[in-house]
């Protein structure tokens, strides 16, 4: 009862924080947009856009469902159950999947283009890698159990999904993080750093990146749209109104979003920490 009555102030809390997911990935996008593409040879300390393939030195990482040689790896097992539940006098099927086992690990490698290489410590980037495995199976399949536990899940349906994403040896790169110079001063390297706006390593091309933060933008205002008006009108409900009662407010929150939303657009690019690199030239 006590959430339908402020069913309006929590639509209105969503909102905000989903003006704030918008704000973000709309910033990242701009940054996307208008940071110019360094090559690794000019590579200086402050954040920066390097594009090319993954390479190393040093022994490469074996990922553990394909046996792929990469620099980054995560994989996982779900395993799906069903039972029959009581709900009113009535048995209904209810479903899902558990994981059951699954890791990640990723080492320090080399971007490399045609001018040269720089290190990249992707330990703390959000990582946009390639999908190299998906497959579901029953007991039957070697993988089953080789990758699996022996134990099942409660409720079995003695099915299990494995999944693994990875970036192989020689993928090609889109990198947007701060750089800085590594122990030997010759040597510049990429790597989380707190105050930096963005750390991405992605398999995407910076196009598709792009288009990515663009979607989540929307998505982020429209979830934020459906949050405030299902608040306001979870309210009516609760307090039996009916709609021409409250248009007033209807037509003053639904506008006043719109106008935080447009504000917020125009504000994105003034971020002091968006205007790091950009007057670098591009060399790429």
């Amino acid at each position: 009862m006590l959430l339908a009555q402020n069913a309006h102030l929590i639509g209105a809390c969503l909102a905000l924080l989903c003006l704030i997911g918008a704000f973000r990935s709309g910033r990242r996008r701009w940054l996307v947009e208008n940071l110019p593409t360094s090559k690794s040879n000019a590579v200086r300390e402050g954040l920066v856009e390097v594009k090319g393939i993954a390479e190393i030195e040093g022994p490469s990482l074996c990922s553990e469902l394909t046996n792929q040689a990469c620099v980054y790896y995560k994989w996982g097992v779900e395993e799906k159950w069903s039972c029959l539940t009581t709900e009113d006098g009535r048995l209904e099927r209810d479903d899902g999947w558990q994981k059951v086992a699954g890791g990640e690990r990723m080492i320090p490698f080399r971007l490399k283009d045609d001018c040269g290489s720089v290190l990249v410590r992707p330990d703390g980037a959000k990582i946009e890698a390639v999908l190299v495995l998906d497959k579901t199976c029953k007991r039957n399949d070697p993988l089953y159990y080789s990758k699996g536990p022996t134990k099942a899940v409660a409720h079995s349906d003695h099915q299990r999904r494995f999944y693994e994403i990875a970036i192989p040896l020689r993928q090609e790169l889109y990198v947007v993080g701060r750089a800085r110079q590594g122990k030997d001063a010759q040597v510049s390297e990429i790597v989380q750093d707190l105050r930096s706006p963005m750390f991405l390593i992605s398999a995407r091309s910076e196009a598709e990146v792009q288009k990515r933060l663009k979607g989540s933008s929307i998505k982020w205002l429209l979830g934020g749209t459906a949050a405030l008006v299902a608040g306001l009108l979870l309210r009516d409900i609760q307090a039996l109104r009916i709609m021409t009662e409250s248009w007033p407010v209807y037509a003053t929150m639904i506008p006043a979003y719109a106008v935080a939303a447009f504000l917020t657009w125009l504000w994105i690019p003034s971020p002091k920490c968006c205007q790091t690199r950009l007057d670098q030239p591009r060399t790429g």
